[in-house]
């Protein structure tokens, strides 16, 4: 089959050995990107535990998880569609972080209101603090 085609559209070597190693190059970045959007999920949820119950510290690695999230799944999925990868894990994940972004955002007031009250009990001799 190949003789029929013109010698300018015959592949060599050193061309098919290329297009095998970016073959094998763009599974190894969907699944280290896979895992590292899993890791980072798995971290988010730990600490948007922890925000729920209005932990000083759990302010700021929230909003960073979340814009870290939000980033790393828009990217995956702006890569994997320009290559013509159309995949579900894409799809949800950008969804999800999108809403995780947006439900950090609306926590922050109520967050620093329940950091007051909390406070202003711990003033009066209440303590709060369920989880040593």
């Amino acid at each position: 089959m190949t003789a029929d085609l013109p010698a300018s559209m015959k592949a060599d070597d050193d061309t098919v050995g290329l297009q095998a190693a970016l073959i094998g190059g763009l599974h190894v970045v969907l699944k280290v990107s896979a895992y590292a959007m899993l890791a980072t999920g798995v971290a988010s949820i730990v600490v948007g535990m922890r925000f729920a119950r209005g932990r000083e510290w759990a302010l700021t690695p929230s909003l960073g998880l979340a814009g870290t999230l939000l980033i790393g799944s828009g990217t995956y999925f702006v890569w994997s569609f320009t290559h013509g990868l159309v995949s579900l894990l894409a799809l949800l994940a950008v969804g999800g972080a999108a809403t995780a972004s947006v439900l950090v955002g609306l926590a922050v007031e109520p967050y620093w209101r329940m950091r007051a009250l909390r406070q202003k009990l711990r003033l009066r001799g209440i303590e709060m603090d369920f989880d040593h």
